[in-house]
């Protein structure tokens, strides 16, 4: 789906779906598989092989659509695995400059994700 129909169908969602029982508001992305399928994009390959995974939402498509997103005034919540499409998702948050992100992040390079950055974002990091 292209970026600004997915767009005006999320915000068409946020007006109808706006009450005290049910609120749509915003969009989550799902840009990879799971590090446990060792499909998620790593920085490194995968203990005991050589594969890094791979994304299925790629850094610049992901950039479009979290600076698409906000501009239509959309929280943006993206479920990230692995320390390659993480990078990407800091990325695409550090431009946005949006004040309500969302990533449930599972696992992070510590060098190059735990980062300082003054956007302000919600990373819920957990062990593997």
């Amino acid at each position: 789906m292209d970026t600004q129909r997915f767009i005006t169908k999320a915000v068409e969602y946020s007006k109808q779906c706006d009450s005290d029982i049910l609120r749509s508001f915003g969009v989550k992305i799902h840009p990879e598989g799971t590090y446990n399928a060792k499909t998620s994009l790593m920085l490194e390959p995968y203990e005991d092989t050589d594969t890094k995974g791979s994304a299925n939402v790629m850094p610049e498509r992901m950039m479009e659509l979290v600076l698409a997103a906000n501009e239509a005034n959309l929280d943006v919540i993206v479920h990230v695995d692995a320390d390659g499409t993480a990078r990407g998702v800091v990325d695409a948050f550090e431009a946005s400059r949006f004040e309500h992100q969302r990533t449930p992040v599972v696992l992070l390079n510590p060098v190059s994700e735990l980062r300082h950055t003054p956007v302000n974002f919600l990373g819920s990091v957990s062990g593997f």
